[in-house]
């Protein structure tokens, strides 16, 4: 009773601190969520983008093509609380704040079979609590962007599947949660495939046992893939404008940029460079978590027996960056929002 009351608090301080003023600050919309909440309207009142398309995968703006998940869930926001700044944060700032929930249950699930963890409650109530202050989170909760929405999908698609070791039938809805993670941005196509080869790698044995409770869930993400081929034209205009792939030099420019989201100046000190990806003068984390961090390595690293949890907390470590890798400018913090629960 005592940890539910305590997590009820932390989830009242994650709402307040991403819907406080939310219509007033960032003052103004950013061109991006102007043009999301502009085709939502669209939706709402015509069924079709600003350009006559009917109820498109994508959405072209500014020459780019988006992923359409997280416009269409402007459509019932606009309906409910009309064509304001409001309306197009709400969905961002409500997965923001139920991602802190997420990151409780997950962090009690992972290190369920650790023994170097004695209080499992304690440490997801602390887990919850960072993120629920995290200035990287509290950022890009609080204004529309798909990247946000890549990550709650993500995040429950990885606790869905831990739940699912004792309770099998959720399995399918991990797939689901996957399937949809993979549709919300462009940064989501390198990293749900990573996500997934992690999870199939660490559980192997634990997924093959019982081959037929897999049917579904595969033709589920043999789904998922569809929206992206059936737009793969348009999807990789963004990847030419950003990607480092006609680079010669390919492998170090990955290298460097992948390094670049582990210096301690990018999560403690500067932070993004891109004024709208951080906040002044403080890095993405706070320096006091520095040790923190450290020591959690360290016995991460250190100590033997801990079920999957070591192998699984340091591959989604380590995955977190490789979609911003891809892409230049680097750091990117919008792109590596996936670091944001795991740290």
């Amino acid at each position: 009773m005592k940890y539910k009351l305590i997590l009820s608090i932390i989830f009242v301080l994650a709402l307040i601190l991403r819907f406080w003023q939310l219509g007033q600050n960032p003052p103004g919309l950013f061109v991006d969520e102007a043009s999301n909440g502009y085709n939502a309207y669209s939706v709402l009142k015509t069924a079709k983008d600003e350009y006559g398309n009917f109820l498109p995968l994508t959405f072209r703006a500014f020459g780019d093509y988006n992923p359409a998940f997280s416009v269409y869930t402007l459509v019932p926001s606009i309906a409910m609380f009309g064509l304001n700044e409001f309306a197009v944060r709400f969905p961002s700032a409500l997965l923001g704040s139920l991602t802190v929930l997420l990151v409780y249950f997950f962090s009690k699930l992972v290190f369920a079979k650790s023994s170097i963890v004695k209080n499992k409650e304690t440490l997801a109530i602390f887990s919850a609590l960072f993120l629920a202050i995290s200035p990287w989170h509290i950022q890009f909760s609080r204004y529309d962007h798909e990247a946000n929405f890549m990550l709650f999908f993500s995040l429950l698609a990885l606790t869905l599947y831990l739940f699912s070791l004792k309770k099998p039938f959720l399995l399918s809805l991990s797939a689901l949660s996957f399937a949809i993670a993979i549709n919300t941005y462009h940064g989501a196509k390198v990293l749900v495939p990573v996500l997934l080869l992690s999870v199939l790698l660490i559980y192997r044995k634990d997924l093959f046992k019982t081959p037929k409770k897999l049917i579904v869930p595969i033709i589920i993400l043999l789904l998922s893939f569809l929206p992206i081929i059936l737009n793969i034209d348009n999807g990789l205009k963004r990847t030419q404008t950003v990607g480092i792939f006609k680079e010669e030099n390919k492998v170090d420019i990955f290298t460097k940029n992948y390094l670049a989201h582990f210096s301690p100046s990018f999560l403690f000190v500067d932070g993004d460079q891109f004024g709208r990806h951080s906040v002044t003068g403080i890095g993405h984390l706070f320096i006091f978590q520095l040790p923190l961090i450290l020591l959690g390595l360290f016995y991460l690293l250190k100590e033997p027996n801990q079920g999957k949890s070591k192998p699984l907390l340091l591959a989604l470590l380590l995955s977190a960056a490789v979609p911003a890798a891809f892409a230049n400018p680097s750091p990117h913090a919008l792109r590596s929002i996936f670091f944001s629960p795991m740290w």
